[in-house]
């Protein structure tokens, strides 16, 4: 179990600089609603980091007060990851799910995963 942890200690290590920032810089968070329903409300967002800008989903559920927050980062994009960040905010949790910084666009979200009776059928 230490060689896990001390192994997962030097890979966050290496990858640090992704993940570095100036404490004292401004967020510029920034939210747009997309959809509110089912219990569920979801937003596109964005937020500065140091090589731009970085794009994501903010999922909520609709009951107001303190929700367990989950961060979701990965490489095949955030889009993949709304389903399941909305099932979660259904149990009541919060979802962050950011871009990587080469990622894709928030604000592209397809129309079927705001309104599920616009899904195509294969």
């Amino acid at each position: 179990m230490k060689r896990l942890v001390l192994a997962l200690l030097l890979a966050a290590g290496a990858h640090a600089q992704l993940f570095d920032y100036d404490k004292g810089a401004a967020l510029n968070f920034t939210q747009k609603e997309l959809d509110n329903r089912d219990g569920v409300r979801l937003f596109s967002c964005s937020f500065d980091i140091p090589s731009g800008k970085a794009d994501g989903y903010l999922i909520t559920p609709s009951a107001p007060g303190r929700h367990p927050a989950i961060v979701w980062m990965h490489s095949n994009g955030a889009l993949s990851w709304v389903p399941d960040a909305m099932r979660m905010a259904r149990a009541g949790a919060l979802s962050l799910i950011i871009d990587t910084p080469s990622g894709g666009d928030a604000n592209l979200l397809p129309e079927c995963f705001i309104d599920p009776r616009k899904r195509t059928k294969s």
